[in-house]
């Protein structure tokens, strides 16, 4: 019901902006004047991260969606592989509990540390070398832009959002949705290779520059000027 009565109430507006295509494609249905305008990175940083760096990071409220389950039962099978790495998942939230029984289930203490959210995100992320996305669903992947402007290449399932923002093979490896041998597998690619983590995060913090406030500032200024005109 909510569904419906948004959409009659988005028909009454010059222009509903959306953040994703599958959002634009979604509401195009139904509404003519539908355009896509992503969020911007929320900072900006100069600095790269030490890619010599033993940690993986993942960020995010810690609640079902956001798939750390997956993360947590990936590392597990590789973990024996890497004794000097480490997953770091910052953030907080209901499913906490749930996440540090199945870090002891996998005796995975001291390799496995969930820590709480921080304002100073950023030095988080240049602390480690690795991004892992194992989200179930993701709106606009915000974490995900702000970990490629700190330079971090990024292991993700394909997710629909994160498809628009992130290049296979290029700034990111991308897996089968849930598919944690092959996110494992993904993770061990990058995890024995110092120079392509380099490389993919290199690339990352230059194709996410897109989603600079410059550049997402200029798409605002010209539906404003499209709208009044």
């Amino acid at each position: 019901l909510r569904h419906i009565i948004n959409i009659i109430n988005y028909r009454k507006a010059d222009k509903l902006v959306v953040l994703t295509e599958s959002d634009k494609r979604f509401y195009s249905k139904f509404i003519k004047s539908v355009e896509k305008i992503p969020n911007s990175i929320p900072f900006t940083n100069n600095k790269y991260p030490n890619y010599e760096s033993k940690k993986i990071i993942s960020v995010g409220r810690i609640e079902e969606v956001k798939g750390f389950d997956y993360l947590i039962d990936s590392f597990n099978l590789i973990y024996d592989q890497y004794p000097d790495w480490s997953l770091h998942i910052v953030g907080d939230g209901t499913q906490k509990q749930i996440l540090e029984e199945r870090i002891k289930k996998y005796n995975l203490e001291g390799r496995v540390v969930i820590e709480p959210f921080t304002n100073e995100i950023c030095n988080k992320y240049l602390d480690a070398s690795i991004y892992a996305l194992s989200s179930r669903f993701e709106g606009f992947s915000l974490v995900t832009i702000e970990a490629m402007e700190c330079g971090l290449p990024i292991v993700s399932f394909d997710i629909d959002a994160p498809m628009e923002i992130l290049k296979n093979g290029e700034d990111s490896l991308i897996v089968e949705s849930f598919n944690i041998n092959k996110f494992a597998e993904k993770l061990s690619l990058l995890m024995d290779n110092e120079e392509m983590r380099e490389a993919y995060g290199k690339k990352a913090k230059e194709n996410v520059q897109k989603y600079s406030i410059y550049n997402v500032g200029l798409e605002w200024k010209n539906l404003f000027e499209d709208i009044v005109k």
